[in-house]
């Protein structure tokens, strides 16, 4: 009998989603939704009258009616059959008209409007993004930071993505929560001009002093950020696209110093229980990360030091920490050049 309930209780649920689907989409004709030209002026009429009712919920309802609105202005987005046409012409007016709702006072309508955000695909997202990057909640700066991402980067021109950059970097350094400046890091990865590549790899390389004085502090968002990073470079290289020899250089100088910073702060034992996963993933990733980019700029000599992946499965800190000496005779030899300050990594001989 219980069970029966259960399922007849599942039914009802899912009669009343799909009735909502199908009221919206009464709202908006399927027509519109799969059409494969440019809207007419009555089609983007039905898009708007949705889009009107929906933002003004979002931004005068009470909270279960806002959580209400961002999810029907959302689920457009997602409907079967929905062509690029017609999800662009949905976002560039659902960026329009989010602006109230991203600079209302009450904290729960800015959320859920900076979720609606992050779904949208229209360069009209980039002063909304900018205004969340801003917020003094640390959810909506999370979600801010989310809504940077290549179906947005895609459609920006170069000086959209360079007022995004300066917002994100801004944010990025004075942000306290580490899991919003792992989105912030991730954020900065999904811009497509070289700036933004080496303005990540500049916060991280100052990261790698941070981690030092202080091992406690949470490894995973640089983790998360030069990981994101280097994949992208090396698919970049696989399509035949040029990358910067600068932004080349400056990865093989991040990669050196965390594994440095790892391999001497586990050495020390100095990496806590909880983040002891994190600095030998770090170690593994640094190690990938030297080996391609000198492989792309070959020393003169030819010599590259072996992987130490065998060394982090076996926890050989002493002698991770010797190989990594080898990759510094590397790093200060043509063609990267780096000077021994550069490449110092100066951690404490006691625990703070």
């Amino acid at each position: 009998m219980l069970f029966g309930r259960h399922r007849l209780a599942v039914v009802v649920i899912l009669v009343c989603i799909l009735a909502s689907v199908a009221e919206a989409q009464r709202k908006i004709p399927y027509g519109v939704v799969t059409a494969t030209t440019a809207l007419t002026p009555a089609q983007q009429a039905h898009v708007e009258d949705y889009l009107d009712d929906k933002t003004q919920a979002l931004t005068e309802g009470n909270p279960d009616e806002v959580v209400q609105a961002r999810q029907e202005l959302i689920e457009p987005l997602a409907w079967a059959g929905g062509t690029d046409i017609f999800h662009l012409a949905y976002s560039a007016a659902a960026s329009h008209r989010l602006t109230q709702a991203v600079n209302s006072d009450q904290l729960h309508v800015r959320l859920n409007a900076m979720i609606v955000v992050s779904s949208l695909h229209d360069p009209g997202v980039v002063r909304l993004i900018q205004k969340g990057l801003a917020d003094p909640s640390p959810a909506i700066r999370y979600w801010a930071g989310k809504a940077v991402d290549v179906g947005v980067t895609s459609r920006l021109s170069v000086r959209e993505q360079q007022i995004l950059l300066k917002a994100l970097t801004d944010a990025m350094l004075k942000e306290k929560s580490e899991r919003v400046l792992q989105r912030l890091l991730v954020g900065l990865v999904g811009l497509d001009i070289p700036e933004a590549a080496m303005k990540l790899l500049d916060g991280l390389n100052t990261r790698v002093d941070l981690h030092a004085l202080n091992p406690n502090l949470p490894l995973g968002a640089a983790l998360e950020g030069l990981r994101k990073l280097f994949v992208k470079t090396v698919q970049a290289k696989s399509e035949g696209r040029e990358i910067p020899v600068g932004t080349i250089r400056e990865m093989a100088l991040v990669a050196f110093r965390y594994m440095t910073l790892s391999a001497t702060l586990l050495d020390m034992n100095r990496v806590s229980q909880e983040s002891n996963t994190y600095y030998q993933d770090m170690i593994k990733l640094a190690d990938a990360m030297l080996g391609w980019t000198a492989r792309q700029m070959p020393p003169e000599d030819g010599l590259l030091p072996m992987s130490i992946k065998s060394e982090v499965s076996t926890q050989d800190w002493p002698l991770i920490r010797l190989r990594s000496e080898e990759w510094k005779r590397v790093l200060m030899k043509a063609p990267f050049n780096f000077g021994p300050v550069d490449l110092i990594v100066a951690v404490p001989d006691h625990a703070p």
